[in-house]
C-alpha cells in the first residue's frame, strides 16, 4: 500500500480533538546509495520520535548491540537470529526505533481490534492507539501509564490534554 494511502487510513481513526495536530511522516533520501531514510511522529509540529533506516540504526547503536551480544554470546542456547530480535526489543524499550517500525505498525494497526491494539506488545501500535477515537474517554481514564513506554506516555498525555481529561 502506498504511504499516502496508509497514512490517510490511520489518520481517519484519530479522534476529532487531535486530527490535524498529529503528523506521521516517512521519507527516503534517494540520492543516498542505499536509499536511507527516516520516519518520525509529530504532535503539534514537535517531533516526538525519530526512526532511522536500518543501516543508520545499526551504525548508531553498534556499541549497545555489541554490549548486548557480549552478555548473551556465552549462553549455551545462543542463536544469532534470536539475539537480533532480542537486541531490537531491548533498543525499542529504550525508545530507539527503526524506520520500518512506523510503517509496519501502521499496516498491522488496520487489521486489529481496539482490544488487541491495547494489549499489543508493539509500542508504536499502542502509541497510535492513544490517539484513536475508538479509545474513548472512559478507556483513557482507566489506562495506567506508570509502566508504559515513553512514546505511549507522550501520545497518551497529548490525547488526555486534548480531551480535557485530568488524571
Amino acid at each position: 500500500m502506498q504511504w499516502s494511502k496508509l497514512k490517510k487510513n490511520i489518520e481517519s481513526y484519530f479522534a476529532d480533538t487531535v486530527k490535524g495536530r498529529v503528523g506521521l511522516h516517512s521519507t527516503r533520501y534517494r540520492t543516498m546509495h542505499d536509499h536511507d531514510g527516516r520516519a518520525w511522529i509529530t504532535l503539534d509540529k514537535k517531533e516526538i520520535t525519530n526512526m532511522v533506516h536500518i543501516w543508520k540504526w545499526l551504525e548508531l547503536h553498534k556499541k549497545e548491540i555489541n554490549e548486548l551480544k557480549l552478555q548473551y554470546k556465552n549462553a549455551p542456547d545462543y542463536d544469532e537470529g534470536r539475539f537480533r530480535k532480542m537486541a531490537e526489543e531491548e533498543l525499542e524499550n529504550k525508545g530507539i526505533f527503526m524506520q520500518s517500525h512506523l510503517g509496519g505498525a501502521m499496516h498491522e494497526y488496520q487489521n486489529l481490534s481496539i482490544k488487541d491494539i491495547l494489549s499489543s506488545k508493539n509500542h508504536v501500535i499502542r502509541a497510535i492507539c492513544m490517539l484513536d477515537r475508538r479509545t474513548g474517554k472512559r478507556t483513557l481514564k482507566e489506562i495506567d501509564i506508570s509502566n508504559e513506554h515513553p512514546l505511549v506516555c507522550t501520545t497518551y498525555i497529548f490525547r488526555c490534554e486534548a480531551e480535557g481529561i485530568i488524571k
